[in-house]
């Protein structure tokens, strides 16, 4: 059990605007279906969401290692409330057009790309080394539950009100965050600056270096990024899927996001055991496996309970995997790289996200594909990463033999 007061003052503000996060989640591809009813604009402002990982990856870490994280949760947390009230206001005054969305969706994941990498930064730095499995698990699993929340207070609203009011809902629950970041009490001590002269370029280069020279953490980024082509291939077509092809209501979509979040909860707690069972990459595997099998099975249900299971277990399967990855980087990085390590781990691994978005809403509306297809493609794609994975690298990297190193 942790008891560290600045820990849970945090992780409370964050579950909170996390429930907002879920509602924004469903809400804001709903209000995109509403408006063009399009594959390929879905895939397109999907692209623009994962589109700042890439861009600025580079360089937010080496920003986060040599900056006040107080201050950046608090900047970027204020941004993203600037932000989620101008679709609301614009499509008011009726002068909302399709490439505001684009505009505000990247920004919006820009300064949520900072929040989170200097969140997971700062965990070390507020919790014993001994606690950090137990509090990313706190983290992962409080996730998942809110992922039971968030999608039902979503599905009431936008089925009693709309996307938009959804939206200023989302703006509100950030406000613990911006009342409780400047009472955290961070401890920076290890901050490193070279030759008292701050070099972006320079560290952010450190920070590959570093990710190349652990063979582990740089198995971690090949092993994603090929899983992660294959999971944003059709992660940003289920909401269409399911209103278009299956036609569910808002309510059903709300109780099926919240069911299979239910599901997803279940699975996290298996992350003890396996962690204790098995060592980084056999766990990776047998997460990312549920995931896999569940997006081949995923488009031949026809009733939204059999969806919430198969949702459940996708989920379930990449917050495990996350667990595991986290805290492994939380372990294995000094106190003083783990932004440029984070960050910079999320660019290399998702550099192929948005072209994978935006492929498969661009073959969707050609009618090159159809839509039932690109989960099995997904599912077939991350099986066979896991299975290279299993045959070839683990032959070659060397890691303790049972649990997270």
């Amino acid at each position: 059990m942790i008891k560290n007061k600045q820990f849970f003052t945090l992780f409370f503000s964050q579950s909170i605007s996390n429930i907002g996060e879920q509602i924004y989640i469903l809400a804001l591809p709903w209000f995109v279906y509403e408006l063009t009813h399009s594959t390929l604009t879905m895939g397109t402002v999907a692209a623009m969401i994962s589109l700042p990982q890439i861009l600025f990856g580079f360089f937010l870490g080496s920003i986060i290692d040599n900056g006040s994280k107080k201050k950046l949760l608090f900047i970027s947390t204020l941004i993203q409330v600037l932000l989620c009230g101008i679709i609301p206001t614009l499509y008011y005054f009726e002068v909302l057009e399709i490439y505001h969305i684009y505009v505000i969706s990247f920004l919006y994941s820009t300064s949520s790309l900072l929040f989170l990498s200097t969140y997971r930064s700062t965990i070390p730095n507020i919790v014993r080394e001994s606690e950090l499995l137990i509090s990313n698990s706190w983290i992962q699993s409080s996730l998942t539950i809110i992922k039971i929340i968030g999608p039902i207070i979503g599905g009431f609203l936008l089925a009693y009100y709309n996307a938009t009011f959804a939206m200023l809902v989302n703006m509100f629950s950030f406000f613990f965050l911006l009342i409780f970041i400047p009472t955290l009490k961070i401890n920076q001590e290890s901050i490193k600056k070279s030759n008292k002269q701050w070099s972006i370029i320079k560290d952010s280069l450190d920070g590959i270096k570093f990710i190349f020279h652990d063979k582990n953490i740089f198995q971690i980024n090949i092993i994603s990024l090929f899983l992660n082509f294959s999971i944003y291939f059709s992660t940003s077509m289920i909401l269409y899927f399911l209103l278009d092809e299956r036609s569910l209501n808002s309510t059903e979509v709300g109780y099926l996001y919240a069911l299979g979040g239910g599901i997803a909860f279940l699975i996290t707690l298996m992350a003890k055991k396996i962690n204790k069972n098995f060592n980084l990459f056999q766990s990776i595997f047998i997460s990312c496996a549920f995931t896999g099998i569940a997006f081949i099975f995923f488009p031949i249900p026809t009733h939204w309970i059999l969806f919430s299971i198969l949702f459940g277990f996708i989920n379930g399967g990449l917050t495990l995997a996350s667990i595991f990855i986290n805290t492994y980087l939380q372990k294995n990085t000094p106190s003083f790289m783990l932004g440029r390590v984070f960050t910079t781990s999320q660019m290399l691994s998702r550099v192929t996200a948005p072209v994978a978005v935006f492929l498969s809403g661009w073959l969707i509306e050609n009618k090159i594909i159809s839509i039932s297809s690109v989960f099995t493609i997904s599912g077939i794609g991350i099986i066979l990463v896991l299975l290279t994975n299993y045959l070839f690298f683990e032959k070659i990297i060397t890691y303790k033999k049972r649990g997270i190193s």
